[in-house]
């Protein structure tokens, strides 16, 4: 009972662990797309101001460089955000943090692509030069015209991470300690759930040894509670049963005990199983010593023997008259009759007379 106690325990320990870890998960993760898209949401509505103040200007990458990065770093000082101008063929006309003429083609970049389909583009990488997340965020100039340009604005995702990494360590720690609460709950559960059931198991056992008045102590109507009523409903009959059977054996043993005539029974396999106080007086041999011992072991004179072992084999009524001479001399008359249970041969009961 204890190692399933132990299992149940394990297992609303486990599903609770599960359920708690899914959770943290689930929190985790739509935090952090939360927060990134209102990032997202609110950098678009930055660079939606900064091209209705600003002017877009067309030309020659070589004519734009310096007006673009001038504009991206002075953007820079008010948004608090890296900001890049590329124009509608990927090349960069002004960077706030770089060089524009020393700088990659963007067309091929995640969010300048998804920016030309959907009008507004994102993505996360990571920065080799400050080894730093950061978020992309770019968006056409003008959507009805998508080569006329793109801005685009990165923020770095530090705080964010840290916010994340906060979570997941007070999300860890609530976790443990509600493993503890847990564990502790889960055990009273189990004990509560199995004690009702080791006390059945210790009643069936009492009954089995025989002790008919053991009952269960049913304290609610659940399964459990009418499994309970059950085995009280089974020890009752059983003791009732038992109680008729031991009155019976007594009025027979008193009947047998007080006959004239000795009764000796005999199984089909030979062996004395009954045998009353006139049959040990004729026979001068006492019950104890041959009830449940083979009838040969009686040490009778032959002819006694003989018929009994006529009875077994012949499975009729016999009727001899037979002189003995132990424990005195005395002329006995036999009747051995043939038992039946079920139409199968029993045995023989040999009555004495």
């Amino acid at each position: 009972m204890n190692s399933f106690r132990t299992r149940l325990t394990i297992i609303m320990i486990t599903l609770i662990g599960l359920s708690v870890l899914a959770a943290g998960l689930f929190m985790g993760k739509t935090f952090k797309n939360n927060h990134l898209d209102a990032l997202q949401d609110n950098m678009v509505r930055e660079m939606r101001i900064i091209l209705d103040q600003m002017e877009w200007r067309d030309g020659t990458p070589e004519e734009l460089y310096g007006y673009y990065t001038q504009e991206a770093q002075r953007l820079k000082k008010i948004t608090d955000s890296r900001v890049t101008f590329i124009n509608g063929s990927g090349v960069v006309l002004g960077d706030s943090d770089h060089d524009p003429e020393t700088m990659d083609n963007h067309l091929q970049r995640a969010e300048v692509q998804e920016a030309e389909k959907s009008g507004v583009g994102r993505s996360i990488r990571r920065s080799d030069t400050i080894d730093q997340n950061l978020l992309y965020v770019a968006m056409l100039v003008d959507p009805k015209q998508p080569d006329a340009g793109i801005i685009r604005l990165s923020l770095s995702l530090k705080e964010v991470d840290e916010s994340i990494t906060r979570i997941w360590t007070t999300l860890l720690v609530g976790l443990l300690i509600l493993f503890v609460v847990a564990v502790f709950i889960s055990f009273r559960v189990a004990r509560g759930l199995t004690r009702p059931l080791e006390q059945i198991t210790r009643v069936s056992k009492r009954i089995k040894n025989l002790d008919y008045r053991a009952r269960v102590s049913v304290k609610g109507h659940d399964e459990i509670g009418e499994l309970g009523l059950a085995i009280n409903a089974m020890a009752d009959g059983l003791q009732v049963q038992m109680e008729r059977i031991h009155q019976n054996e007594s009025q027979l043993a008193s009947v047998l005990d007080n006959m004239i005539d000795g009764v000796m029974m005999i199984d089909r396999d030979g062996s004395i199983v009954l045998m009353n106080r006139c049959a040990e007086e004729m026979l001068g041999i006492s019950s104890k010593e041959l009830v449940g011992r083979h009838y040969l072991e009686a040490k009778q004179q032959y002819e006694l023997l003989q018929i009994i072992q006529d009875g077994l084999e012949r499975k009729e009524h016999l009727r001899e008259e037979i002189t003995f001479y132990f424990p005195e001399e005395r002329l006995l008359d036999l009747n051995l009759v043939p038992i039946f249970q079920d139409e199968e041969f029993g045995g023989v009961l040999l009555v004495l007379q």
